[in-house]
């Protein structure tokens, strides 16, 4: 776990080298350990849930960039 207190999820190089193109170079792992949003480049949180807070640990999308990309209920 990170200062951040978020642990990026593990994947092969091959699928991080992908996510990073995607995202214009952007380091997933990176963005994640320092508790940033890789698509708005602020704080992640407050997450929501821990669903939430799973999916940033995932995607490293944070709360506002998945409230815009899956909406809120």
């Amino acid at each position: 776990m990170s200062i951040s207190g978020y642990t990026p999820t593990e994947k092969s190089a091959d699928v991080e080298s992908v996510l990073s193109s995607i995202n214009g170079g952007k380091n997933r792992r990176a963005y994640i350990l320092a508790g940033k949003c890789i698509i708005t480049g602020e704080d992640a949180g407050p997450f929501r849930d821990e669903v939430s807070k799973r999916e940033y640990e995932i995607s490293g999308m944070g709360q506002k960039a998945q409230d815009e990309f899956w909406g809120v209920e």
